[in-house]
This record gives C-alpha cells, sequence and structure tokens, in this order.
C-alpha cells in the first residue's frame, strides 16, 4: 500500500471507498445498504499490517465524507452503473470482471456521473488504485473501461442537451 501521506484526501477517500466497495461486493444487492450502514458506522479493524491504513483512513473527517459520499452514489445508482460498465465492455461481463478492477471502475463510474470532477483526474485515479491493487493486466483493462465509460456518459449529455 501506498504511503499515505502522500496522498490528498480525495485520492485517500477513494482508497477507502474501494475498500467498502470491495467488502460489499460479495452481498445480494438488498444486503448491500445494510452491510454499507455497519461498515460506516463501525469500520472494521483487521487483522493484517496493511489494513491498519484502512483504519486510518476511517478516522480522517475529510476523507471519510468524500468517501462517503462516493459510496451513496455507488450504492444509489448501481444497476445504472452496472448497465453503464456493461454497455462499455465489449468483451467481459461485469460478474466474471476481477473484483478490484470491477469496483474501481464502479467507483470512477460514480465520480464521472456527478461530474463534478474533471475525466483526467478520474481516469488517473481509477489507474492508480487499479496499480496498487489490482493485478498485472488491471491497469490496461481499468484504463480502457473507465475512457468508453467517460466516452459514453460524455454521449448521452450531449444528446440530452441537444434534446432540451
Amino acid at each position: 500500500m501506498v504511503e499515505s501521506s502522500f496522498q490528498d484526501h480525495r485520492s485517500k477517500a477513494r482508497e477507502f471507498a474501494l475498500g467498502v466497495l470491495y467488502d460489499l461486493d460479495a452481498l445480494a444487492l438488498d444486503d448491500r445498504a445494510g452491510a454499507l450502514a455497519t461498515l460506516l458506522a463501525e469500520p472494521p479493524r483487521g487483522d493484517e499490517p496493511d489494513e491498519a491504513v484502512f483504519v486510518e483512513l476511517t478516522l480522517e473527517p475529510r476523507v471519510r465524507a468524500f468517501g462517503t459520499k462516493l459510496l451513496t452514489v455507488v450504492e444509489s445508482r448501481l444497476i445504472e452503473i452496472d448497465g453503464l460498465i456493461q454497455t462499455c465492455s465489449k468483451r467481459w461481463r461485469i460478474d466474471r470482471m476481477a473484483q478490484i478492477d470491477r469496483n474501481v471502475i464502479r467507483l470512477a463510474t460514480a465520480e464521472l456521473l456527478e461530474g463534478q470532477t474533471p475525466k483526467g483526474v478520474v481516469l488517473s485515479e481509477a489507474v492508480q488504485l487499479a496499480a496498487r491493487y489490482g493485478s498485472e493486466h488491471s491497469v490496461a483493462f481499468v484504463n480502457a473501461i473507465v475512457e468508453a465509460v467517460a466516452e459514453r456518459i460524455g454521449e448521452i449529455r450531449r444528446k440530452a442537451a441537444e434534446d432540451v
């Protein structure tokens, strides 16, 4: 895990949100809201040395606030987010993607949908998370899918603007 001191609070928040999404990923859709509330109320206190960083992330108010915002977007729009990802992933069904990759892409898609963070920043942060936590193939895969999702969201927004 990269030293947290080298990251700003928004980067740390993405890392925090990814950890929570990873935990939620094994649950049925109906069980995720309750589990999220539990995780946010009482963050896990892991036994592994690397998990101490996750605990530190949960204790920083700005990290926790932005991370919680991202998690709320992912959870409230999960079906839409997964639909966008699936549309942009020609060869991989979302349930066949590596767990880290899938959740990094979900997180980036949520942030792109919110439209408050520049596309380049979202893409860069997603690639950094993929490099840090994914496999040797994660960076290229995440980069390609997030780029395609960003383009698709741009197309949807342009079409909506034309229809107004």
